[in-house]
């Protein structure tokens, strides 16, 4: 373990927003500084909603430049984002198209296109079966676009896209594959699958292990950053992988990734028969691991009634004034699965649909907040039966665990505590695995333990000890 101090530089790119957090550690203490956000960089084509590459390669150099103009002697980079997205490279290197974005409808179309029965891409990938996965896109490339795909030499999902800007390296980070739904769990790119949707067997580059290096910066790069010939480390690309190594998880836990989705699960070194069954798929972890998770609504729901409400009274709505709101409502409950989520206004006229003459704003801001804990116990009992054990404590990363009524909620509600923090578990996961990879830090779990005592965790205990829905007591204080 090294005892001389290094810092780290971790991209980590969200599907609403980016930033660039500097992670420093000398292997016994750990420190994380915000060096710049970045806006979402999605933008409506005349084809349809895409990504603009040149902003993304640009914010990637932005925030090289911030970081040495701030002073740090950064030692690394690393890149995560978001997963299912791609971009086409030629041979030569060069990007064909700005890549698509998921949410566009082309996605859509690629499932319902596909003649390949979703029992048994889930059984080959042991991951849920979203119509959003890239192997949907690439079905509807294949059909409505065969020319792209001819032309394309590789695709790279988007952490592996913009580390190729950087370095020039081809590779595939295991995290992101995992969200491809073309990867499977016992052979790598999946062969099979690839035949089935008539794609080339030959898309993806090879696979890379998170904390191994991808290259260093081009000189292209160091030209226009004044960096450098930085090292760039494969951490977990998915940000969702990244976010859990940025949580100080113990055997036992279950971990939420709260953000627009709620992320529940748990970690395991064996994926259980019954998970899938049980709406928890596979996705990639480090060191081995699978991150069993379930995808449940989340904090876009808050976002959309803030919106709604704001306009509607002409009142600018914050987070905190919904929390307030939700304290003074009335008990009411909605199916969150039956909201409308294309916008603010469509989102309240649904709400209201449900509610009828009990709607005011703090009966749907208690009902969304109720709503959202209400998965998230269900989901809880499942873990548990998956794993046959209790869930000793919950640890939420991403922007709910700033929500400090959301975390008490939940406390009470799933009765055992609650651990909320780092908010930016992506960034903190992304930095530490660079510190790993630059032999900082031994391995994951002194990772953890680092974290655990960086000043970024708090807990909330439940207000009553009381059974839960499985018959057990929560843990102890």
């Amino acid at each position: 373990m090294s005892n001389e101090p290094k810092t780290c530089l971790a991209f980590d790119f969200g599907a609403g927003s980016g930033r660039a957090v500097a992670v420093t550690s000398d292997g016994r203490s750990l420190a994380a500084a915000e060096v710049m956000r970045f806006p979402s960089a999605e933008y409506v084509s005349p084809e349809g909603l895409r990504w603009n590459a040149a902003r993304l390669f640009d914010q990637l150099e932005t925030g090289i430049r911030a970081a040495l103009d701030q002073g740090y002697d950064l030692c690394s980079v690393g890149i995560d984002t978001w997963g299912l997205d791609f971009g086409y490279l030629t041979a030569e290197g060069q990007l064909l198209e700005d890549p698509w974005h998921y949410r566009d409808p082309r996605s859509a179309r690629g499932f319902a296109a596909s003649h390949i029965p979703t029992a048994a891409l889930a059984q080959a990938t042991q991951a849920q079966v979203l119509n959003v996965n890239t192997l949907f896109q690439l079905i509807a490339d294949q059909n409505e676009r065969p020319q792209i795909i001819a032309r394309a030499d590789r695709i790279l999902m988007m952490a592996d896209l913009l580390a190729h800007h950087l370095t020039g390296a081809l590779g595939s980070d295991l995290t992101l594959a995992r969200t491809t739904g073309l990867h499977s769990v016992h052979e790598g790119w999946s062969r099979e699958i690839l035949e089935k949707a008539k794609l080339p067997g030959d898309l993806f580059a090879d696979l890379l292990t998170p904390a191994t290096l991808r290259g260093s910066l081009r000189p292209e790069v160091r030209r226009r950053t004044g960096a450098k010939a930085l090292p760039v480390i494969a951490v977990a690309g998915h940000d969702t992988a990244s976010a859990v190594c940025g949580l100080p998880l113990q055997p036992g836990e279950a971990y939420l990734v709260a953000g627009s989705w709620n992320l529940l699960g748990f970690e395991t070194l064996s994926i259980p028969a019954a998970a899938l069954e049980n709406g928890f798929g596979a996705e990639g972890g480090v060191e081995g691991r699978q991150l069993m998770t379930k995808s449940l609504e989340g904090t876009l729901l808050l976002r959309l009634l803030r919106d709604g409400l704001s306009r509607e009274s002409g009142t600018g709505y914050g987070f905190e004034d919904l929390a307030a709101l939700a304290r003074q409502g009335a008990a009411a409950r909605v199916d969150l699965a039956r909201l409308e989520l294309g916008s603010a206004e469509g989102f309240l006229h649904s709400l209201r649909a449900q509610m009828g003459s009990g709607f005011t704003p703090q009966a749907a801001a208690f009902a969304v907040y109720d709503g959202l804990c209400t998965a998230i116990c269900a989901g809880i009992e499942v873990i548990e039966q998956l794993t046959g054990a209790p869930v000793s404590c919950l640890r939420v990363g991403g922007g709910g665990a700033r929500d400090a009524h959301f975390c008490t909620l939940l406390a009470d509600r799933v009765g055992r505590p609650v651990a909320a923090g780092p908010v930016e578990a992506s960034a903190m996961g992304n930095g530490v695995l660079q510190l790993i990879a630059l032999g900082v830090i031994p391995d994951l779990a002194a990772a953890r333990r680092l974290i655990a005592t960086s000043g970024l965790t708090q807990s909330y205990f439940p207000e009553h000890s009381r059974p839960h829905a499985t018959g057990r007591m929560p843990c102890s204080r």
